[in-house]
Order: structure tokens, then C-alpha cells, then sequence
């Protein structure tokens, strides 16, 4: 009889091309633009619309999209080398209609009702088709928000999100844009001196109507409509308005923190020169609107100093913004100390100093992203991007400028602002970037900042806030300053992960363990037989992905301390669900006391080991990383 020479099987899958998958870069499959698939919301569902996509990319060689774990910002790829892509955006990049995902998109359409939608957008809104005075509803969770114009609205004239109402008083024309959120905003373009010196346009009232809501007013001159709860809904920030300057105020001194003088203000880039009905110019003149609200009502009054001044460039526009608040994002301008800048429609989050504005000063952008989903996965890669839509560099190529992407307190919110910005900045990543400017005819970019090793630590986290810093020194020779896009597909996280298999079951040998008894209950292995000549050692095992893999199996003496007499190495296993063995050589079964021994095994899959299994207690080594050499014999 051979006394049970303590079993330690330990079973590693390592999945084919892991090493190629954890270089490779994620995110860049394709995914189609709606689907049928029903939603995968248990962990079960999830890890079998997992394998069986996985299974489908090996066979095809084709990275292959699992529909079923699409949500509002998160799509996942299977590729062929077992692993799987998450892409990630920051906020919502896709909404649902008729059971199928589709991409935002704010493009105006006419609707058979008379009125105009857009494609797709997160929250339902409804502008006015003409004929009369309805402006736009948004409604989000059953709760509707509608403005109503003081007088009859002509029909729109629709181009992309915009919709143009000309002539909604003499030479002034109403343009609303659609956001993919499914807010918008409502500029009144003010042609001329004479139309500037209207009455109605100095104090204009909206009427608002509210399905669960309550519009009030906040400081400074925001609004807000709350539900019976209190809490937020939607929020409009302090409306503005600016004209169409081009050229500096030689009496109007540049202010900022710790500003340069105003001499040391450099040239200014064309594309922040020219107004816009999205955003003032870099020379525009700018005032904030007066608010007040009234039961059915809020009132607009507009700075009749600019309206009115000799100095003012025509055409001026007058520029209120609703949106649903979502602190996804920030952006925050030392040059407007208290004014947060989420809801602000003037121009993209900016990084870095800002030189060539009527107030200069140093601008961050901060976005939250969610880490949900990711506890035990065996993270491959990892990178938080975002696109670059403009920059003071005009070089497409060369001098590329730094920008730092530092993990900073969870603590943004819509009213962030430059005073009470996220702190505790501690840099993942850093880089240098080209410029993207049209003036050059310099396309936008990704920045990119590969982030691996920190969220794979914090898998357990369910979100990361992140803030972009670019270069602030305050001097004219800075051209480092960049506008990345506030577009919801432009802003994610890629994450190539892999799934670790299900810890092996039903560990056993042949000749099976007899006289088992105690706390152990291992037994002992009897005679073997003659006409096998061996000791088998058996394992059973499933991945969650469907990888096949290799397999490590070791047999140690536990009446010496758990010594290792032999180990199998790496050797294939074989097809997923299929059950392992190895045989132990004849010269390493040798005869040894009963003692009391245990068997285990443990899992792997593109290289990390998973759990382990055992049928009790042992001291044996954890086995060495795939790359181990052939086995060895003591």
C-alpha cells in the first residue's frame, strides 16, 4: 500500500495569445448601432453572453460585439484571443427606442405632429413646429419641463440640432440647438442698433408649465425645476448674452488670477475670434442676464448697457440653456472664480492658460467614470481618452504641448466652479500632444494616457474621478492651452480584460483514496494497479469565457512539510469543460507512510492564477506563473 503522498493539483489556464491581447489596444472594435439583443443584467447572464460571444470571435477570428451587455455608455467586444473590450464613456453615448440602442444624435427631423424631435437623445425633447407658441418640452422619468414663447412661433428652419424661427421681432431671429442629453438652448440673434432698442426685447417672459416640477430660482440668476422632493430635475445656469467684437477695448483691462498685464496677451487664434449663436468670441463684450420667476413664468431682462452701447458689434446674442444635471463632467476657469462650468454653451472645456480672452486665466476639465463591473477581472489594459478639438499650437505635428491626467477627490458636482474644484490631484499619466486647430487644418485628436496598473488596483471602486491639467504657466510664449469635446462618445475609458475560470471541481485520482477518516478525510492510495502502472491525477474545470487553456498539476509529501516529489509544468488541457489528468511517473509514487495529505487545485486564464479549490487544508506552494519551465523532478 502507498501511503497518500499529499495531492496538490493545480490547474492553470493560460488562454492563446494572451500576451498579444494584453499589448493590444482596446476599444477600437466596431459596434453596431442598434440591437435586439435583450439585456444581460445578472452575473450569470452576463458571463454566458460572454462565452458565447467569445466562443463565436475564436471560431470566426473576428472580434465579435456582445450585444447583451450594451447599456447608455458601456459597449463590450469579445476578440479572438479570448479577452474581452469595454469601452466606457463618461456620460451617456447611446439611448434606447423601440428595444434597440442607437447612437445620440440631436439632428433635428419635422414629426407628423407638426412639432420637431431629435433622432436621439437621452431625455425626450420636443421643440415647437410654428403656429404657435409652444417652445420646447423636455421631459426625463415621467417628469415634462415646458416653455412657452410670449407670441406665435413661425415654422423652423431646421439644420443639423439647430432650428432657426426668423423674425420673432424686427431683425431678430430665435435660434434653439439640441443637445444629446436632450437639453438645449435658446439664443435670440439681435441684428441691428434699432431692434437692440426694443422694449420686448429688454425684458422677455417665458411661460413655463411643469408635470411634477417647480421652477426656482438659484443664486446668481440660475434656475432650476425640482420635483416634489426637492431634488434637481432640470437646471438652467446664469443665461448670458455678447456681441460680435473682434477687435481689443484699449480701455478695458484684461482681468485674471495672478493675470499677466495687459500687454502680455499674445495673438489671438481665429477659431476664438469669431461669435458665434453657440459662443462668444474671444474679444466679444459679455453680460449676464437678470432673472425672476414668477408662478407660470420666468422673466429675462437683458444688460441694456450692451444692448445699447455705441461701442457694441452687432449681431449680439442673448443665450439661455436647459439641460437635465449629471455631474459626469466639469470645467473650471480661474478667470470666473465662482461660475461653474457645466451647463456653459460658450465654448468646449478648455486645459491649461488661456491667453488671448477679455479674462484670461488657467482652465481644468474634470470628468467622473465609472469602474463598476470590474471586480474579478484579470484587467489586460487600460486608458482614459478623450478628443482634442482645439488648441493655441497650430503646428499639426510638431511641439507637441504636456497635459497631465491626475485622479483627483470625488467631489464634482454641476456647481463646481474654480473655487471649489476637486483637490488632492495625484497624476496616473501624463503626455504630449500635437495640436488639433482648423485654422491649420489640424483634424481632432485622441489624448490618450494608458492607466493599467492603477485601475487594475481599484476594480473594487465603483467610479474614478479624473482632472486634465495643461500647461499654466501664465506668459505669453504658452501655447499649450487645448478644448477637448464635450460630446458623450468622445470621452471614455478602454478597458481588455479577461475573466478568471470557475475554480476546478471534482478533484480525484486513479486509483481512487481509501480508508479516508479525521478531519482531512484524504486516505490513503492503495496498491496500484499492475497492468496501469500509475498514479493518474484528475481535475475538472470550467472558463467563463470558453478559453481552453494549459494546465499545471503537483504532487506533494505532506508528512514532509508539503515537499513538492513532482509537477507536470504547463501542459495542455484541452477544450473548456473537458477533464484534465496527469500521470505521475512510476519513480515518483514511491512507497511512503500513511499520513494525512490533501488535494487542490487552482485555476488560471491569460496567466493570473484564480481561485483555488481543495479538499482541505494544505501546505503545498501555489503554482509558478505560466512561464515556467518544463517540469522538474526533485
Amino acid at each position: 500500500m502507498y501511503g497518500l503522498v499529499g495531492l496538490t493539483l493545480t490547474c492553470g489556464v493560460l488562454a492563446p495569445g494572451a500576451q498579444a491581447a494584453a499589448d493590444a489596444v482596446p476599444g477600437t472594435s466596431t459596434t453596431p448601432a442598434a440591437t435586439t439583443e435583450p439585456q444581460a443584467t445578472t452575473p450569470v447572464a452576463k458571463a454566458e453572453a460572454e462565452q458565447s460571444a467569445s466562443s463565436k470571435a475564436r471560431a470566426t477570428k473576428q472580434p465579435v460585439p456582445v450585444p447583451e451587455l450594451t447599456t447608455e455608455t458601456d459597449t463590450v467586444t469579445a476578440l479572438p484571443d479570448g479577452t474581452m473590450s469595454l469601452k466606457r464613456t463618461v456620460a451617456p453615448a447611446r439611448t434606447k427606442k423601440t428595444g434597440k440602442w442607437v447612437d445620440l444624435d440631436p439632428t433635428l427631423k419635422p414629426s407628423t405632429d407638426g412639432k420637431v424631435r431629435p433622432i436621439s437623445t437621452t431625455d425626450d425633447l420636443v421643440l415647437g413646429g410654428g403656429g404657435d407658441n409652444m417652445l420646447a418640452s423636455m421631459t426625463t422619468g415621467g417628469r415634462t419641463l415646458t416653455l412657452t414663447w410670449p407670441t406665435t412661433l413661425p415654422r423652423p428652419v431646421l439644420d443639423g440640432a439647430g432650428a432657426l424661427y426668423p423674425g420673432v421681432l424686427p431683425d431678430v431671429d430665435l435660434k434653439v440647438t439640441a443637445a444629446e442629453q436632450g437639453g438645449f438652448a435658446h439664443t435670440l440673434i439681435v441684428k441691428t442698433p434699432d431692434a437692440a432698442r426694443n422694449p420686448k426685447l429688454a425684458t422677455l417672459k417665458l411661460g413655463t408649465a411643469g408635470t411634477g416640477l417647480t421652477v426656482a430660482p438659484e443664486a446668481g440668476g440660475a434656475l432650476v425645476a425640482k420635483d416634489a422632493d426637492g431634488s434637481r430635475v432640470f437646471a438652467a445656469p446664469v443665461p448670458q448674452m455678447w456681441d460680435s467684437r473682434t477687435t481689443a477695448k484699449t480701455s478695458t483691462a484684461r482681468t485674471a488670477n495672478a493675470a499677466p498685464s495687459a500687454a502680455d496677451v499674445g495673438e489671438v487664434p481665429a477659431s476664438e475670434l469669431a461669435s458665434t449663436a453657440q459662443r462668444p468670441g474671444a474679444r466679444a463684450t459679455h453680460a449676464d442676464l437678470r432673472t425672476s420667476v414668477d408662478k407660470g413664468s420666468v422673466t429675462l431682462s437683458a444688460d441694456t448697457g450692451l444692448l445699447t452701447s455705441p461701442d457694441t458689434v452687432f449681431p449680439v446674442y442673448i443665450d439661455p440653456s436647459w439641460s437635465r444635471p449629471a455631474a459626469m463632467w466639469g470645467w473650471v476657469q480661474s478667470a470666473y472664480e465662482t461660475t461653474p462650468g457645466y451647463g456653459r454653451t460658450d465654448y468646449q472645456p478648455g486645459i491649461g492658460y488661456q491667453r488671448w480672452r477679455d479674462r484670461v486665466g488657467i482652465e481644468r476639465s474634470f470628468f467622473r467614470v465609472s469602474v463598476d463591473g470590474l471586480a474579478g477581472k484579470d484587467v489586460l489594459s487600460a486608458s482614459f481618452n478623450v478628443k482634442q478639438v482645439d488648441s493655441a499650437m497650430f503646428s499639426c505635428t510638431d511641439s507637441p504641448q504636456p497635459v497631465s491626467l491626475k485622479a483627483v477627490s470625488d467631489t464634482l458636482t454641476t456647481s463646481t466652479n474654480w473655487n471649489n474644484q476637486p483637490s488632492g490631484a495625484s497624476e496616473w499619466a501624463s503626455g504630449s500632444f500635437p495640436g488639433s486647430n482648423a485654422d491649420a487644418h489640424c483634424a481632432p485628436r485622441l489624448l490618450d494616457f494608458s492607466i493599467t496598473d492603477q485601475i487594475a488596483a481599484r476594480t473594487h471602486w465603483s467610479s474614478v474621478t479624473f482632472g486634465l491639467f495643461g500647461n499654466e504657466t501664465q506668459s505669453t510664449s504658452n501655447n499649450g492651452f487645448k478644448r477637448v469635446s464635450r460630446t458623450a462618445a468622445d470621452t471614455f475609458l478602454s478597458v481588455s480584460y479577461n475573466t478568471p475560470p470557475n475554480p476546478p471541481t471534482n478533484l480525484r485520482t486513479d486509483p481512487a483514496p481509501v480508508n479516508g477518516s479525521g478531519a482531512n478525510n484524504c486516505g490513503y492510495i492503495g496498491r496500484l494497479n499492475p497492468d496501469v502502472g500509475r498514479l493518474r491525477l484528475m481535475a475538472d474545470r470550467n472558463d467563463l469565457d470558453g478559453d481552453d487553456g494549459d494546465v499545471w498539476f503537483a504532487l506533494n509529501e505532506m508528512n514532509q512539510g508539503g515537499r513538492e516529489v513532482w509537477n507536470s509544468g504547463w501542459t495542455s488541457w484541452g477544450a473548456n469543460g473537458a477533464t484534465a489528468n496527469a500521470d505521475v511517473p512510476s519513480t515518483n509514487s514511491s512507497p511512503a507512510a500513511p499520513t494525512a495529505g490533501a488535494s487542490r487545485a487552482a485555476t488560471a486564464d491569460a496567466n493570473p492564477a484564480g481561485p483555488t479549490a481543495a479538499t482541505s487544508p494544505s501546505t503545498a506552494p501555489s503554482p509558478p506563473s505560466p512561464a515556467s519551465p518544463a517540469p522538474t523532478t526533485p
